[in-house]
């Protein structure tokens, strides 16, 4: 799976169960980066999707999901715009 996979898989996965903030997962809900170790097959996978979203938003993903500001609707099509770069 490539990395653009894995971040629009994780994307479809915030859509479907939902988005939450301050903890990787509360039940079918997780934040960007619960969302992207859910969908990843192993640990190399999982941080080069991260880092292409880290570097997509400017700062670490854990923050910016995070941010008291933020919407999944943000988180998500950050995601989708993280994965053509």
């Amino acid at each position: 799976m490539t990395t653009a996979d894995i971040l629009l898989r994780a994307a479809e996965l915030l859509e479907r169960g939902g988005w939450c903030q301050n903890a990787r997962s509360i039940g079918a809900r997780h934040c960007a980066l619960g969302a992207i170790d859910a969908v990843t097959n192993n640990n190399n996978d999982y941080y080069a999707a991260r880092l292409r979203l880290r570097e997509y938003v400017g700062r670490a993903p854990a923050f910016w999901n995070d941010d008291p500001t933020r919407t999944a609707s943000e988180v998500i099509a950050a995601m989708r715009e993280a994965a053509k770069q």
